[in-house]
């Protein structure tokens, strides 16, 4: 028998039976949708969590804090011989005191309220930043008032006003006004007094008790590139000596005109927290568990990443599992079309085998038939997949929103990949599921096939 013979006699087997062969067919449907929707499910989920790992910045940066500052009775001190400590563990390649604060900027008529990060100055450029325009801190910078902006602050700056301060900050760069000042360029003056650089009122015009703050001038060398850390784009990085010295300030400060002190400006303690820069993502957990054993609390976003990475590989794995039972069941549908096919063929079987068909003829036959099943089984599932996932797409199910992660993050995405993926499947169903039908006939006898009525 030729191949097209071979097509001809199973394409019309599978009609001579409409309502059986449509309903394995649907069993396939319902398979690969399933198999295909719940995959689909864990890829949208993956990508979500790459755009998540992409916001989240460097994942080889640890944040190291002393638990004492939290209540924890230990007699760890992060100073510079700890931080020299932590600098000379197998994998670190820079470390860094870390002090913040809050203070109000000047230039002009125009005002803004930036978090100010205290870090050593060398180690910028080994934490990896990147200047958009002028240069990184560095040594030079130790005895200096010079900042680096990040990318958003210039977009702060707005004109003064009495008691209010308008926060600019829009993400979509395209959609808003240029910077009022060129952080660069212009004379800019630092206060820790929040009322600097606005209006007094008028209950306060002819109030003399209170001593003006005197202003720190300072001068903005570098300007970094835009990025999805909110920790670097929406910060003003400055040499941590510098800034200890300033909050001295400020407690004394707040001490005349509040009667309160910050408690965390002396150096008794320590450091609250400090930054540890490893070489590599591999390098991460290792410095991170030493760190622990000697007893600071350490925060890594690559602990995040791998519980992540368990939850999703968990669902990934029983979502194909689900889609699995669906298609397997599917599998043993087609098997029992095919073997009913041969007790109703019986007589057929032995009189192609009489008139000169092969063993592979008779194979081939049943073989054919059972991928045709789950071919076209296949294309409809796909056809339905698509279809389901537009819906889910579309009506965002509060449910499976939570798996997305994300707002306008799509619930199901279908590569082209896995569509063709499981066509192959499908159809290589169809022929497993076929197998042993097919065997079966070839082993019937001719003269007792002839023989069934």
């Amino acid at each position: 028998m030729s191949s097209i013979d071979v097509i001809l006699i199973s394409i019309r087997n599978l009609f001579k039976h409409k309502l059986r062969t449509f309903l394995t067919v649907l069993g396939v449907v319902v398979g690969t949708s399933s198999i295909v929707i719940m995959i689909s499910l864990g890829i949208a989920m993956n990508e979500s969590f790459a755009k998540q790992l992409d916001e989240m910045g460097d994942l080889t940066v640890l944040q190291v804090y002393n638990p004492s500052f939290w209540g924890e009775k230990n007699d760890l001190v992060i100073n510079n011989a700890s931080i020299n400590d932590i600098k000379k563990i197998k994998g670190v390649k820079s470390a860094t005191a870390v002090i913040e604060d809050y203070f109000k900027f000047k230039s002009g008529r125009y005002t803004a309220q930036i978090n100010v990060k205290g870090i050593d100055a060398e180690s910028m450029e080994d934490f990896g930043y990147v200047i958009a325009d002028g240069r990184l801190l560095d040594k030079n910078d130790e005895n200096e008032l010079n900042f680096v902006f990040g990318c958003e602050i210039p977009y702060n700056f707005e004109k003064s006003g009495a008691r209010y301060y308008l926060y600019n900050s829009i993400n979509n760069t395209e959609e808003r006004e240029a910077p009022k000042i060129d952080v660069l360029k212009d004379k800019i003056q630092m206060s820790y007094d929040m009322n600097f650089g606005e209006k007094k009122l008028s209950s306060e015009s002819n109030d003399n008790t209170k001593k003006p703050v005197k202003p720190y001038n300072i001068k903005v060398v570098g300007l970094l590139q835009d990025t999805n850390d909110y920790n670097t784009k929406y910060y003003a990085f400055m040499p941590i000596n510098q800034l200890e010295k300033i909050k001295k300030d400020k407690a004394r400060f707040e001490k005349a005109e509040y009667g309160s002190r910050d408690k965390n400006t002396s150096k008794d303690k320590g450091y609250e927290s400090l930054l540890v820069k490893c070489v590599d993502i591999d390098s991460v957990s290792s410095i991170s568990e030493e760190l622990r054993t000697m007893g600071y609390e350490v925060y890594s976003e690559m602990d995040y990443v791998n519980s992540m990475k368990e939850i999703a590989g968990s669902l990934q794995a029983l979502l194909g599992a689900i889609g699995s039972v669906s298609l397997f069941i599917s599998a043993i549908g087609i098997t029992n079309t095919m073997i009913m096919a041969i007790y109703e063929r019986t007589r057929e079987i032995g009189i192609m085998k009489v008139i000169g068909a092969t063993l592979s003829d008779i194979k081939r036959l049943f073989l054919l038939e059972a991928v045709i099943i789950g071919f076209m089984g296949g294309i409809i599932g796909i056809v339905l997949s698509y279809g389901v996932s537009m819906i889910l797409n579309n009506v965002q199910l509060s449910f499976l929103s939570m798996m997305s992660s994300g707002e306008g993050n799509d619930i199901s995405v279908i590569p082209i990949w896995l569509s063709v993926c499981s066509l192959i499947f499908s159809s290589m169903v169809g022929l497993i599921s076929g197998y042993f039908p097919a065997r079966r006939a070839m082993k019937l006898s001719s003269l007792s096939a002839i023989k069934t009525e």
